[in-house]
């Protein structure tokens, strides 16, 4: 089984980027160089009013979206990345949750599996998922030989479309 840290590293992300933090929004867009390096090509940062993003699992955290989509237009722009349609988005770690999932036993078919995963994040996340994005990766087993996924959940953010 392929290491699940290397996958996450080098794994083919979009070349253009976001970081959104409290108080600043970021965007770069990457070239790739020799030997698996990365080059700058373009990028561009705006300041964001402090109170526009509270980073949270469990509240809303954009208190205005309509401003936030205008700043990261005016960004994007900013940065000669308006027309790009794929992003890597880096979101405030208080903005997500994080859990590995160990199962007690195999799982006896594909059905057992989702339903078992799914009553762990369940009450792992606190969360209905139906209210979450949701990625979820098989880790290696742990030292007793029990199946382990690693399970990372974000409010959806479905109200971001540079459309908008």
């Amino acid at each position: 089984m392929p290491n699940p840290f290397a996958k996450l590293v080098n794994s083919p992300l979009p070349r253009d980027r976001a970081w959104l933090e409290k108080g600043i929004a970021t965007m770069v867009q990457l070239e790739r160089g020799r030997g698996g390096s990365a080059n700058l090509k373009r990028g561009a940062t705006v300041a964001l009013p402090e109170t526009l993003i509270q980073p949270s699992f469990d509240e809303p955290n954009i208190s205005n979206p309509r401003e936030l989509v205008a700043a990261l237009k005016e960004l994007a722009t900013s940065a000669g990345l308006l027309q790009q349609k794929r992003w890597s988005v880096a979101l405030p770690d208080a903005a997500s949750r994080t859990l590995i999932l160990t199962l007690e036993s195999p799982a006896a078919s594909r059905a057992e599996l989702e339903e078992v995963l799914t009553w762990k994040m369940e009450r792992g996340f606190g969360t209905p998922l139906g209210e979450l994005s949701i990625s979820r990766e098989r880790l290696p087993a742990d030292p007793q030989g029990r199946d382990r996924y690693l399970a990372i959940a974000t409010p959806p953010l479905s109200w971001l479309s540079m459309k908008t």
